[in-house]
């Protein structure tokens, strides 16, 4: 199964000062991705992105032998105690979190981990399924155990995730307008129509957008 991603990060604006609150990364090796959002004053929001993203590289590569959704799992958990042992060396008195949307793919499709809020859809002929709870949770990964899934996958698919922030009204009603127009449309495209309304409003974003071939 071979896939086209996109990823792309909005910064978020914080008295005029574009500040990164959201962070989206590729793990080629092992065809995983990681999505995060702060949950924190501004001034720590590198920091527990930081932790989540390092703690999750840290797991995939410590568990390289391992596959699929545990090896998803293993990476999630990582991640976790990462950003955990982070916090605590902190002396702030509002404890930072960090929500994670993990995802991987395999010959069995679309491994989903998640904690705190977050989106992951797969479009398929028209129509969407949605992977992660209807209501967003507060927190995140210290906060909330993970909830999990797996999507099948077929040619022709679209996965979409990413930050609660990147699928408002707004953003969704304008990439259905896309879909109807042009179905194929290219995955960078998609990405940028979601991200574009957050980027505007300045509340930054995190988004995923992959074609299945």
């Amino acid at each position: 199964m071979r896939v086209e991603p996109h990823l792309m990060v909005a910064r978020a604006r914080v008295r005029g000062v574009e500040m990164t609150r959201h962070a989206a990364v590729r793990f080629s090796a092992s065809r995983a991705f990681a999505l995060t959002t702060a949950v924190a004053l501004p001034r720590a929001w590198q920091y527990v992105n930081d932790a989540a993203i390092e703690g999750f590289s840290r797991g995939l590569e410590k568990h390289a032998q391992t596959a699929g959704r545990a090896l998803l799992q293993e990476a999630f958990m990582s991640a976790r105690r990462k950003v955990a042992a982070r916090v605590d060396a902190l002396i702030e008195k509002m404890r930072p979190d960090v929500t994670l949307t993990a995802l991987m793919v395999d010959a069995q499709g679309l491994h989903i981990m998640q904690a705190g809020s977050g989106r992951v859809y797969v479009h398929r002929a028209g129509t969407h399924r949605r992977f992660t709870p209807r209501e967003d949770a507060e927190g995140g990964i210290l906060r909330h155990a993970p909830i999990s899934s797996t999507a099948p996958l077929e040619p022709g698919d679209l996965v979409l995730a990413g930050s609660t922030s990147a699928f408002s009204v707004k953003a969704v009603g304008h990439l259905a307008s896309l879909l109807s127009s042009d179905p194929e449309a290219p995955a960078s495209v998609i990405a940028s129509i979601l991200l574009e309304p957050a980027a505007q409003a300045g509340v930054g974003g995190a988004v995923l957008a992959m074609r299945v071939q």
